[in-house]
């Protein structure tokens, strides 16, 4: 991952590079992957099975057989790559910490940015020219939005645990009738759910964000 630049974030040369996945994809399996890998066993029958961990086109480590890709034996063979495609999103580890701060900015609803536009924090953080800064002060001031001003949804406290692991957690609200409401207050936020709420982030958020959609987008954060 790139240090931020320096530049404002509505200027570019981009604060971060991502990879939009589509891309990657094409990348890899254009110049370095020889198999896809898509199966959980290994072996079968005692040889290597086609499409497993062990593919024969990947390279052998067995004096007996020889790569499928370049005929070579486990002497010769350098190794090729593969690839597999995930089955569900994967928070990105190198990202974590960045989508945690733009999950804090953002409505867990509508992905639109918490702090109003009208609030004077907000013309302060348009000022921040580091985009790493600002989106570090945007996290900041929206931690303390209890509910999106645009849409009316109540947010929940967005915490990072055991590494990887993002949480939600909802207020305890009481309804008209003065009873608790019945939800589940505390819940794991699923890469799936985090890549949905990133992928609605408009472009003119993401610059305020300190991204430029062009080269680095939210949701290109989630695997």
């Amino acid at each position: 991952m790139l240090t931020p630049s320096a530049a404002p974030a509505e200027q570019l040369p981009p604060p971060f590079w991502c990879v939009a996945p589509e891309v990657l994809l094409l990348l890899v399996q254009r110049a370095s992957s020889v198999a896809h890998i898509e199966l959980a066993e290994a072996s079968e029958n005692g040889k290597p099975k086609h499409g497993g961990v062990n593919d024969l086109r990947l390279g052998t480590m067995d004096r007996m057989l020889k790569c499928t890709t370049d005929s070579a034996n486990a002497l010769d063979c350098p190794g090729y790559f593969g690839h597999i495609e995930l089955a569900q999103p994967v928070f990105h580890p190198g990202f974590i910490k960045t989508v945690l701060k733009i999950l804090r900015s953002v409505c867990f609803s509508t992905s639109q940015l918490l702090l109003p536009r009208d609030d004077p924090r907000f013309l302060q953080i348009k000022r921040v020219k580091k985009p790493a800064q600002r989106l570090a002060r945007l996290a900041h001031f929206s931690a303390g939005i209890s509910m999106c001003k645009a849409s009316g949804v109540y947010q929940p406290k967005i915490s990072l645990q055991d590494g990887m692991k993002f949480v939600a957690e909802f207020k305890a609200r009481k309804n008209e009738d003065g009873e608790l409401e019945a939800m589940e207050r505390k819940q794991e936020l699923s890469a799936a759910r985090g890549h949905e709420i990133l992928k609605k982030i408009s472009e003119e958020d993401c610059r305020v964000l300190g991204l430029d959609p062009r080269y680095a987008r939210p949701d290109w954060m989630v695997l």
